[in-house]
């Protein structure tokens, strides 16, 4: 537990904006472990009433030091947290940032819809002013862009899968309903799986970064995932 924490505040330290999925707790836990950094940087959560689940989202002072720039907004409980970062002039917000962090897992169709209406809301706002608005969607999805990524013999294998039911066919309708979404976007892919199965030596790539960018820029910028 402690070398967990730890390992967190290391990462909320080094980066402009952290996602945690699966962070089992409650605001209390979170205050106690990370007292000593809410005010550096800022940090937005929600959990469930069971303890399941949980994310948070932080957002370094240093990046955007006026907290009334920053909306959270809790779209499923412990799963899905919109986060938008907006810089007003004259009163208006001409730049806008949205962070998505998204634990697909357990949430029903209806409200899946609920929540790739509003993704697709930021979709077509960025790609509408694309040099003043930006998008990243990320978190663990649950469902992978490739098959079965073998370690012993670097190539994608078909066969069973790591997670059952983490391929297209096998996910769920409202699984396949924000693949759908997100495929309108551009997926930043490290070409390597995020989840390792030690009985197989194989892994999956089910945690996945996504952007509303113009592929003409992407090429011109050092990505770090």
């Amino acid at each position: 537990m402690c070398r967990k924490i730890k390992l967190l505040i290391k990462h909320l330290k080094m980066n402009s904006i952290f996602c945690v999925q699966e962070a089992h707790g409650n605001s209390a836990l979170l205050n106690k472990h990370l007292r000593k950094l809410q005010l550096d940087p800022w940090v937005f959560s929600s959990f469930s009433s069971q303890g399941s689940g949980g994310v948070l989202v932080s957002v370094s002072t240093k990046v955007v030091p006026n907290y009334r720039c920053i909306t959270p907004d809790i779209l499923e409980v412990g799963r899905v947290m919109k986060v938008t970062i907006s810089d007003c002039c004259r009163g208006h917000f001409c730049k806008r940032q949205v962070i998505y962090n998204i634990h697909n897992f357990g949430i029903e169709l209806p409200s899946m819809r609920k929540i790739c209406a509003k993704v697709k809301e930021d979709i077509v706002f960025t790609k509408n002013d694309p040099l003043c608005c930006s998008l990243f969607i990320t978190g663990d999805f649950n469902f992978s862009n490739r098959d079965k990524f073998s370690f012993s013999a670097p190539s994608e294998v078909p066969g069973t899968t790591l997670v059952d039911g983490t391929t297209y066919s096998e996910i769920s309708s409202a699984s396949k309903l924000l693949a759908k979404i997100v495929g309108e976007t551009i997926e930043l892919d490290s070409a390597l799986p995020t989840r390792y199965d030690t009985l197989r030596d194989t892994g999956r790539k089910l945690d996945r970064i996504f952007v509303c960018l113009p592929q003409a820029f992407c090429p011109l910028i050092d990505w770090s995932i």
